[in-house]
């Protein structure tokens, strides 16, 4: 069942940036 929300679709980006963001932070200490 796959119905992706237009509204949650820029929620999943955020997402993926604060994933990213937290990498970055681990990668630098």
């Amino acid at each position: 069942m796959i119905h992706i929300l237009p509204i949650s679709l820029p929620w999943v980006k955020r997402a993926q940036e604060v994933v990213e963001c937290f990498r970055a932070c681990i990668k630098r200490i």
